[in-house]
C-alpha cells in the first residue's frame, strides 16, 4: 500500500537532511511553511522512510510530469503547515510560491488564499 502524503526534505526545508528543526528556525512563519504534501501515485510504500526531495521534485501543483506535489482531486492538492493548517493548493498556484512555502527561512513574502 502506497503513502498519499510525504514531507517535503532537502536544505531550508523544515526537514533538512539530517539536522533537527526548531520552531525558531522557521522564520518565515509557521502558518507560511509546508509540514506534509500530498503526492499521487507516490511508489512509496506506507513504511518505507522516502520522502520528496526539494531538489529533485517537479515544481508547481499536478505538474505534467515527474514527481511533485499532486492529488487525484480536480485541479488542487492538500498540503499541511507547520500551524496546523491544512490548505488545498491550487493548480495555479505559481511554482515560485510553492517553493517559498516550502522553505523555512527564504523571508519570501507569500499571498496565499
Amino acid at each position: 500500500m502506497e503513502t498519499s502524503y510525504v514531507a517535503v526534505v532537502g536544505p531550508r526545508t523544515i526537514w533538512p537532511d539530517d539536522k533537527t528543526t526548531r520552531m525558531s528556525d522557521i522564520i518565515d512563519g509557521t502558518s507560511n511553511t509546508l509540514l506534509i504534501v500530498e503526492v499521487h501515485n507516490s511508489g512509496i510504500h506506507w513504511m518505507e522512510p522516502r520522502d520528496l526531495d526539494y531538489l529533485q521534485m517537479a515544481p508547481g501543483v499536478n505538474p505534467p510530469r515527474g514527481t511533485g506535489i499532486s492529488s487525484p482531486h480536480p485541479r488542487v492538492a492538500q498540503a499541511d503547515f507547520a500551524d496546523g493548517s491544512v490548505l488545498a493548493l491550487d493548480e495555479n498556484t505559481p511554482p515560485a510560491t510553492i517553493r517559498a512555502i516550502l522553505t523555512r527561512n527564504g523571508r519570501e513574502n507569500v499571498e496565499l488564499p
